[in-house]
């Protein structure tokens, strides 16, 4: 069981985020983070931007996330793959999205896959994974 203080819609700092769940995310965030809970139980922290490399938005309560890898077909990577199969593995998604320039994330809630497309985007073929918050 992972046992983490988050509230929704707060804001937190990448050192805040780093102190809840144990980790060190290095000199930068990574849009998709594996984890494991007290080197057990595998999760997912997903950071989004409303301003980025990605094309990721949220419409009508569903966040439409790309997947990992820029300026070429994305593959299916260690990342990808974990959110693909994030509902088979019962990996627990948290996700982040940063709105402002401010430096802080905000927590908007444990997500959920309902669906994926591997599509053409910029000229490119990308994952793009439909996420829900939970119920």
């Amino acid at each position: 069981m992972i046992d983490v203080d988050l509230t929704p819609n707060e804001e937190y700092t990448k050192k805040e985020i780093e102190e809840i769940f144990n980790t060190d995310f290095g000199y930068g965030i990574k849009e998709i983070t594996l984890r494991r809970w007290r080197g057990d139980t595998p999760y997912i922290i997903i950071f989004s931007r409303d301003r980025g490399p990605y094309s990721d938005k949220i419409i009508d309560g569903i966040l439409y996330y790309d997947g990992e890898g820029l300026k070429q077909h994305q593959r299916l990577t260690a990342a990808n793959k974990a959110i693909l199969e994030s509902n088979e593995t019962q990996r627990i998604i948290f996700g982040f999205r940063q709105e402002q320039t401010s430096g802080k994330w905000r927590f908007i809630g444990n997500l959920k896959l309902v669906d994926y497309e591997y599509k053409l985007k910029d000229g490119y073929k990308k994952y793009e994974f439909k996420l829900s918050l939970e119920d």
